[in-house]
């Protein structure tokens, strides 16, 4: 049975995006994929047999995630947020996570992106119940930047994050060595960024952070 859907917004990097999908299709066991593209560059993109796409309006990484999971968040039970400069190499990866997060009832739950490891959950897992309670997979306010620390806080104030070091989904980032710096990381790393994401997630956190956290916890109490 498929329970979970990985989400890979992507844009300007096809070659990355088919390493990803390969390494996806090579280890998962109950997962779907679907990738989010933009209009005007869709065509750099082949299709790969057995991915659902999602084409839109050019937008950031936050805006084609949320998109995406509002539209499949009653299909499945697990959502998953994967960049396309990662790569899965742990076989059943999918169905380890997900199994704990059922045995809970919600949560989410990231692995190890040698990178931010234990630090920061880079990319997730998430219950599709606490989406359908919030309305969003990160918070819309934000474009690109601090959705970890979102996925971080949320997880903790529900008391369901759950760190998987033995999943191993490696960020072939820039900033680690691992990849060049090339046009979409100059534009989603930019300094004006970084202060545009950072001042968006301090104001949630001081402003809809607390109430997020009640709003889920009620519903998932309504129904578990």
């Amino acid at each position: 049975m498929i329970s979970n859907l990985v989400i890979i917004p992507s844009r300007g990097r096809p070659e990355n995006l088919a390493r990803c999908i390969d390494h996806l299709k090579k280890n998962s066991v109950v997962s779907d994929f679907v990738v989010g593209l933009d209009f005007d560059d869709e065509h750099n993109y082949p299709q790969i047999e057995g991915v659902m796409y999602e084409v839109g309006n050019r937008n950031f990484m936050i805006a084609t995630l949320n998109a995406i999971a509002m539209k499949y968040v009653d299909k499945y039970l697990f959502l998953t947020f994967l960049g396309d400069d990662n790569i899965v190499t742990t076989e059943g990866w999918d169905l380890a996570m997900s199994v704990t997060l059922a045995k809970n009832g919600y949560g989410i739950a990231y692995g190890n992106d040698h990178f931010q490891e234990e630090k920061l959950p880079t990319s997730i897992m998430i219950t599709s119940n606490i989406i359908k309670a919030l309305g969003f997979m990160a918070p819309p306010t934000q474009k690109h930047l601090y959705a970890d620390n979102f996925w971080q806080a949320l997880g903790k104030g529900l008391g369901a994050l759950y760190y998987f070091p033995s999943v191993h989904w490696e960020h072939l980032h820039y900033l680690n060595g691992k990849a060049e710096k090339d046009a979409i990381y100059e534009e989603a790393n930019a300094d004006s960024r970084y202060k545009e994401d950072r001042d968006a997630f301090a104001t949630y956190m001081s402003e809809q952070y607390v109430d997020d956290v009640t709003r889920v916890k009620e519903a998932l109490n309504a129904v578990l």
